[in-house]
Parts: structure tokens; C-alpha cells; sequence
């Protein structure tokens, strides 16, 4: 009589192996799920734990949050895997917050006007003076800087305050007047600069702090007393630490016209190349534009907006509802809710 194999032939074993695979591929995902969540619930905690904290020390303070990230991190017992991004507006009544924290890819906030930990970070304005409430017209200081007026041309640059025209809400503006009209074929280059801006040499102090591989959006108003059929466009250079120009300048895409008298926003979304850690800019038409600037037309610039992400917000910065600066009003980022 012949003797029965009782053993597993390959086929079966293979099949075995793979449901095996299968089964673990599946523990695998569910595992990095639960542990997803039970960091999102551990972030939110302390969220929830901070808004707490910062109440009680509003009540102990004459009505005033902690005034920078270094008092609140000596008020909160922070994760040191958690990154948190702070700014409080005291000088408001009443007084407001927003706090972010960022563990890997998971981003949580809360803020003054809402103390229930939101899945959405903070907003946070890098511009300085974003809203052009000084005239900056030395170079190598962060702000709104006028550009040349075209070849052969010439002006002057006022700063425009308590004005009930601006975009956004926004009461402040850099306004360029020509003086001297430009030679119709060289009158581009005649926008703002947003900061000291040059496509080489090296520079330390400029710009807006970045950081290499992350996207950014920036975003201004301008407004001409005419019609300008000029290709409109940011223009950006990235610097690394020594203050040199990493790659070439970024030229972003047109806005093809602005109409008189009407604010347009020009946006564009780039992504910040290796070693860059600083970015400067203009805004600005072509070199060889349509239209011709014509003695006594003007030029307004204001509402600069740069933030990480490819989200264009509306315009935000430390005088907005619920924003703060995080350093001189005017002179430093701002941070609050998306509005």
C-alpha cells in the first residue's frame, strides 16, 4: 500500500506566504493609522491644555496674553517634538492669539477666537511692513521699495496714509508719480521692490526667511491712474546663507493687464530651491511693455502677503481681526487665522 504525503506542495505554501504578506501589509497600515491618530488626539490634548493656560494668564495680566513665543514657552511644558509657532496682539481689546503645533507632518491651532483646537494651521505672514506704512526708499531695509521710473524716466514716491481706497481694508499705500515720461520701448521695470532686491551681488540682510524644498505664495496690489497692457509678474531671487543668489531668479506668471484705476492682486506659488534660506522680490511689468507711463501717472503698491503653501488667503497681517505681529508692528511677520 502505497504512503501518503501529507506536506504542503509549493503552490500551497506560496499562497500561504502571500496571505500572510497580506495580512501584515494590512496590520501595518491600520497600526500607522491608530498611531496617526493617537498623535492628533496627544496634540490636540495639549492644544486644548494651552488655551487653558494662556486664559488663566490673560486674567493674571491685565487682560494680556504672553507677548512673544519665549514667554509662552516658559508658561507651557512643550513636547520637544513639537514645534509650536506663536504670536499674541495685546494692544487690541480685547487682546488676541494664535498658536500652532507641528509634530511631522500634523499641524493643529488655536487661537483667541476660537479655543477648540482647530486641523488647520495658523496663517503667518512673512512680510515685513507688509501693508507699505513707511517709504522705503534705502536700500537693503526689509519693506516697499520703488523701483527706477523706465529709461529716460523720473519721479517722486509718497507714502499715502489714511486712505478709504485701498484694497483689502487696507488705509496705507506707496504711491509712484512720473515726473519725466520713459521712452515707450524701455518703460518696463517700473513697479516695487519688495525688499532690497538684486539678481546678484550678495546680500545677508534682506528678504524673508525660507526654507529649501517648501512652497511659498506671495501676493500684492498694484494700481495705475491708467489702463497698462504691460505682462505683470513677480520677480524673485532665493539666497543662501552667504547672502549669494542660489540658481537663477524666479519669474512668475503674468497678470496681463491692470486696469485703471482698479486694485489687482498678482499672486504667484514657487518652490524654494536647495541651500536657499532667504527670498527677495519685485513686482513688475516687462521690459518692453505696451503702454507708455506718461507724465503725472501714478502707481500704487500695498498688501504684500508671502506664506508657506500654495493656498492664496486673503490678505492678513498683525492689525487684521485675531492677527498678531511677532515682533514690531509693521516691521515684522504677523500671524492669526486664515480669514
Amino acid at each position: 500500500m502505497r504512503k501518503r504525503n501529507t506536506g504542503f506542495t509549493l503552490v500551497e505554501l506560496l499562497i500561504v506566504i502571500v496571505v500572510i504578506a497580506i495580512l501584515a501589509a494590512i496590520s501595518v497600515v491600520a497600526y500607522r493609522g491608530v498611531a496617526s491618530n493617537a498623535q492628533a488626539a496627544a496634540i490636540k490634548a495639549n492644544l486644548a491644555q494651552a488655551s487653558t493656560k494662556l486664559e488663566l494668564y490673560r486674567v493674571d495680566n491685565n487682560g494680556n496674553y504672553p507677548p512673544d513665543q519665549t514667554t509662552l514657552l516658559t508658561l507651557l511644558k512643550s513636547d520637544p517634538t513639537t514645534t509650536l509657532t506663536y504670536g499674541a496682539n495685546n494692544t487690541t481689546n480685547p487682546a488676541t492669539y494664535c498658536l500652532t503645533a507641528t509634530q511631522g507632518t500634523q499641524q493643529f491651532s488655536i487661537s483667541s477666537t476660537t479655543n477648540t483646537p482647530s486641523d488647520s494651521a495658523c496663517v503667518v505672514n512673512l512680510a515685513r511692513d507688509p501693508a507699505a506704512t513707511a517709504n522705503l526708499n534705502v536700500p537693503g531695509t526689509l519693506g516697499w521699495l520703488p523701483q527706477w521710473f523706465g529709461s529716460g524716466g523720473a519721479g517722486t514716491t509718497t507714502l499715502v496714509t489714511g486712505a478709504i481706497d485701498g484694497p483689502a481694508g487696507l488705509s496705507t499705500y506707496i504711491r509712484k508719480t512720473w515726473t519725466t515720461a520713459p521712452a515707450v520701448s524701455g518703460s518696463g521695470a517700473t513697479g516695487f521692490g519688495y525688499c532690497n532686491y538684486s539678481r546678484s551681488g550678495t546680500d545677508t540682510t534682506s528678504g524673508m526667511p525660507v526654507s529649501a524644498g517648501a512652497v511659498y505664495t506671495i501676493s500684492s496690489y498694484l494700481r495705475s491712474s491708467k489702463s497698462f497692457t504691460g505682462d505683470w509678474h513677480n520677480e524673485m531671487a532665493w539666497r543662501d546663507s552667504t547672502g549669494a543668489v542660489v540658481g537663477t531668479f524666479f519669474v512668475g506668471p503674468i497678470t496681463a493687464t491692470l486696469l485703471a484705476n482698479t486694485w489687482t492682486r498678482i499672486s504667484t506659488t514657487m518652490t524654494a530651491p536647495a541651500g536657499a534660506v532667504r527670498i527677495t522680490g519685485v513686482v513688475t511689468p516687462s521690459m518692453s511693455p505696451t503702454s507708455a507711463w506718461a507724465v503725472g501717472d501714478t502707481l500704487d503698491g500695498t498688501g504684500l502677503m508671502v506664506t508657506q503653501g500654495s493656498t492664496l488667503y486673503n490678505y492678513a497681517d498683525g492689525s487684521s481681526p485675531g492677527w498678531a505681529w511677532t515682533g514690531t508692528p509693521n516691521a515684522s511677520s504677523s500671524i492669526g487665522p486664515a480669514l
